[in-house]
């Protein structure tokens, strides 16, 4: 007959070859949370499960406590990493203490926070990935995970999953908000079908189109003129690609984007339909030299600069004046897409009428692999706008001549770096942005960066800006032992807005230990001087 199972007993494996324990351990004082000690820790279940949990312990917050779970896994055609993160601790903090959130609501007693994220690969044609944050409150990954909050301070929540075809891509597209105090444009979810610029046949037309469904929701009526919405989204493209020599391109486009807006909070349907024509014309000039220079190791010079033209007409799209906008004109300091088929502010798309102009310039040298070394690039972009329109989210009409964008870079060695980028209103001269990083570096003894981070923003009625210069230095007393200085200044309070002196170290190959001290200056909710320590075990 066989063997016969009777029962089944708990097991483990532990693969030796890789360390079986990993710990992240921040400990500390401040006035807050008085002296804390934080834990996230792992243990090698399987060799593609890690299970663990948080452990953190505050005299004046009490305990907070969660399970946690890593799974790395990859085969000949799958390949997975997961992680899930949950922490709860009942404050003991009184009411004042714990302050209020971005809603100017009291902070509950029972604070929580569930951190989700998925990423897959299937078979060189499916991608999925996912992310979720679920908070109590606005501020609680602020006040116990300070790391977390640094990197994303208003965390979203989306899942996507993509097929990638041979000349289209097929995906869906849910971005939800399960925290109410965040005003976030829901897609509950999209079905998109993307065919990507593909020629036409034998001939010099490409062509592209997308397809679109997606069910739309929001909670503030009075932001976006509804709560709940579906749109279809639909566009075609095409463009006739002309070059001659490897010296000029000209490529003129044509493209047209439907929408259509049903099951709205009224019960009405709405629509409207845009059109595009435009032309980009680029050059390309090239000029290279034999010039050499041991000391910046350069082995011959090559320039390459590239002048564009980018003229785009969009009239005024047909249809009515109550369709919701869900996605319309929002902050951004990057220089924003002109393409119809890009645009995301469609449902608040206005007249455009305008052309981009700029040159793109980059030197390079010849290097050891194939890769020629980049030595320094220069780009300058700026739009003429025929059509100026009233800007809703300013509350302004649009300049003539908005800003000028300017961004460049130094490469000369390798231990040298300094990368520039800036926005000037090109009318009045007035610095509209800038954002430097310049770093020089010994790999083997120290590394000294330096920032500035200029930002002018004309809101409604009011006019901000932030103004802070940064400067870090690590040196190294040894192999094992470095020390590193930061410091922060404000210079629209006039003060080092924070400072932080570290001492770290790596203990038996297998340790990581960064000991410091922070001094703020007009802090929100943190404390002008703190003292913690970070251990870590090197990750297996």
């Amino acid at each position: 007959m066989g063997p016969a199972t009777i029962f089944y007993l708990p097991s483990a494996e532990i693969d030796l070859s890789s360390r079986p324990f990993y710990l992240e351990q921040d400990c500390g004082v401040n006035r807050t949370n008085g002296v804390y000690l934080q834990n996230d820790f792992y243990f090698g279940v399987k060799k593609e499960l890690k299970l663990g949990g948080l452990l953190d312990f505050y005299t004046k917050r009490g305990i907070l406590v969660g399970p946690a779970l890593k799974i790395d896994t990859q085969t000949e055609k799958n390949q997975i990493s997961s992680e899930v993160k949950f922490g709860f601790i009942r404050d003991r903090a009184s009411t004042e203490r714990k302050g209020s959130d971005i809603k100017n609501k009291p902070i509950p007693s029972d604070r929580y926070f569930l951190e989700f994220a998925h990423r897959q690969h299937y078979d060189d044609r499916i991608d999925v990935i996912a992310r979720s944050t679920l908070l109590s409150d606005s501020e609680v990954e602020r006040d116990f995970r300070k790391t977390w909050y640094n990197r994303n301070q208003q965390p979203g929540s989306f899942v996507e999953v993509a097929y990638r075809g041979q000349n289209y891509i097929i995906s869906t597209f849910g971005q939800f908000e399960p925290n109410a105090f965040y005003n976030t444009t829901q897609q509950m979810p999209e079905f998109r079908i993307a065919y990507l610029p593909t020629k036409l046949l034998d001939t010099k037309l490409v062509h592209n189109a997308h397809l679109g469904v997606v069910r739309l929701h929001n909670r503030n009526r009075d932001l976006y003129g509804a709560t709940n919405s579906s749109r279809v989204d639909a566009y075609y493209g095409m463009s006739l690609l002309l070059e001659y020599n490897n010296f000029l391109t000209i490529k003129p486009i044509f493209g047209t984007r439907a929408l259509a807006y049903g099951r709205n909070d009224d019960g009405e349907t709405y629509g409207k339909g845009l059109i595009q024509g435009g032309i980009d014309i680029d050059l390309k000039f090239t000029g290279r030299s034999d010039y050499a220079n041991e000391t910046f190791g350069i082995d011959g010079l090559k320039h390459v600069a590239i002048p564009t033209i980018q003229y785009r007409v969009i009239p005024s799209g047909s249809g009515s004046s109550k369709v919701p906008k869900f996605h319309g004109e929002c902050f951004n300091t990057e220089i924003p897409s002109i393409d119809l088929d890009d645009m995301r502010n469609v449902d608040d798309l206005q007249r455009q009428h305008m052309v981009r102009f700029g040159i793109k310039n980059s030197l390079y040298t010849q290097s050891g692999s194939y890769v020629p070394r980049k030595l320094m690039r220069l780009d300058v972009f700026q739009d003429m706008l025929f059509t100026r329109n009233y800007d809703s989210f300013r509350q302004v009409h649009q300049k003539r001549f908005p800003d000028t964008h300017l961004i460049a870079g130094i490469y000369p060695v390798s231990w040298f770096s300094f990368d520039v980028y800036g926005k000037v209103d090109p009318v009045n001269l007035h610095l509209r942005e800038l954002k430097t990083t310049t770093s020089i570096r010994d790999a083997d003894f120290w590394k000294l960066t330096f920032f500035t981070n200029y930002l002018k923003f004309d809101g409604v009625n009011s006019q901000k800006s932030t103004d802070q210069y940064g400067l870090s230095f690590t040196f190294n007393l040894s192999s094992q032992i470095s020390i590193s200085i930061e410091t922060q200044y404000d210079a629209k309070i006039h003060k080092f807005s924070q400072q932080r002196f570290s001492f770290s170290s790596t203990l038996w190959n297998s340790w990581l230990i960064d000991v410091g001290i922070t001094t703020r200056a007009n802090a929100k909710r943190e404390d002008r001087f703190q003292f913690d320590w970070h251990l870590k075990l090197l990750d297996f």
